[in-house]
């Protein structure tokens, strides 16, 4: 909320903004969200590297549909997995697989079901949840296959 404040007020008073928060300050944020970038994107290699050491075969990362975005789409045998891939740097506030919620769930299944009908193959789908720990005592990787089962539309 503190970053849309500040965007707000340098739209229309740019000088205020500089008065209000130091430099070091905006800097600080920017610097928090490219972090926050980058332990997404580093649990995701982990994910995808996990999936590829289990046999599975990669078939899109980072696939969108509208404002929807499924983190990994793979294939294991005839199956195709929608995976969503969670990210912390520590499990102490919430885990993870908490942070998959009931929306989250329906635009996972939206995108896929968008996927599945562009495949336009009558095969078997299921939805993965990969958690990720990232940490400097070393990563914590949990799959959870079959997490949910779709729900109605």
């Amino acid at each position: 909320m503190q970053i849309l404040q500040c965007f707000c007020v340098f739209i229309f008073e740019p000088s205020r903004l500089l008065s209000l928060l130091p430099p070091k300050n905006i800097c600080h944020t920017f610097v928090l969200m490219a972090k926050h970038n980058e332990l997404g994107a580093k649990g995701e290699e982990l994910a995808k590297q996990l999936l590829i050491d289990k046999g599975y075969q990669i078939l899109h990362t980072n696939w969108r549909y509208r404002h929807e975005e499924i983190d990994i789409i793979a294939r294991t045998g005839s199956t195709v997995v929608f995976v969503e891939v969670k990210t912390r740097a520590t499990a102490w506030h919430q885990s993870p697989v908490e942070a998959v919620d009931d929306a989250k769930i329906r635009h996972l299944v939206s995108a896929a079901d968008h996927f599945m009908t562009q495949l336009d193959d009558d095969c078997e789908f299921r939805f993965d949840i990969i958690s990720v720990v990232v940490s400097p005592s070393g990563n914590v990787i949990e799959h959870y296959e079959d997490a949910f089962l779709p729900p109605l539309l």
